[in-house]
C-alpha cells in the first residue's frame, strides 16, 4: 500500500554523532510512504538541494504506537548507489554492514522511533529497497 503525505512543515533532523555533526534539512518530495503495520513505516523522500540523494527512514515515524524492540536488517541497490551518512543510528547497537558499489546494508533496531540512511542514487534510475518486511522499488526522478 502506498500513501502520500504533507510535509510542508516537516523537518528531519539528521543527527551523525559517530561522525560529529547534525543538520536541520526539510524533507523533500516524498517518493514512497509503505505503511507496515502496528505504526511502522517504511519511507524515502527525496532531499531538497541534492538532486541526487534520498533519505530513507524505518521505524516508527510518527512515534505514536509502542511496538517494542524492532530489528530491521535491510538494504538498498541500485546503479550509482553510495552511502552518505547514517541518522540515528545508536552508537553500539545499530550499524552499516556493508558498503558497495551500487549496494548498503544495514541492520538497526527501533522501539518508539526510526533510523535510516542518506544515499547517493542516479537520477533517472530505479533502486530496491527493503527494511524489515518493507520492499519496495522507487524509481527516482530524472
Amino acid at each position: 500500500m502506498k500513501s502520500f503525505r504533507s510535509i510542508s512543515v516537516l523537518a528531519l533532523l539528521v543527527s551523525c554523532a559517530h561522525v560529529g555533526w547534525s543538520l536541520d534539512i526539510p524533507l523533500g518530495v516524498p517518493l514512497v510512504h509503505k505503511i507496515l503495520g502496528h505504526g511502522l513505516v517504511l519511507e524515502v523522500d527525496a532531499v531538497p538541494g541534492h538532486a541526487d540523494e534520498i533519505v530513507i527512514r524505518w521505524g516508527n515515524i510518527d512515534h505514536h504506537k509502542t511496538v517494542g524492540q524492532v530489528t530491521w536488517l535491510g538494504g538498498i541497490t541500485g546503479e550509482g548507489v553510495t552511502l552518505v551518512n547514517s541518522v540515528k543510528f545508536e552508537k553500539g547497537q545499530d550499524k552499516i554492514l556493508t558498503t558497495t558499489p551500487g549496494s548498503v546494508t544495514w541492520e538497526t533496531h527501533t522501539t518508539t522511533a526510526w533510523d535510516g540512511v542518506v544515499v547517493k542514487v542516479v537520477r533517472g534510475s530505479k533502486v530496491k529497497i527493503r527494511s524489515g518486511s518493507g520492499n519496495i522499488i522507487v524509481h527516482i526522478p530524472a
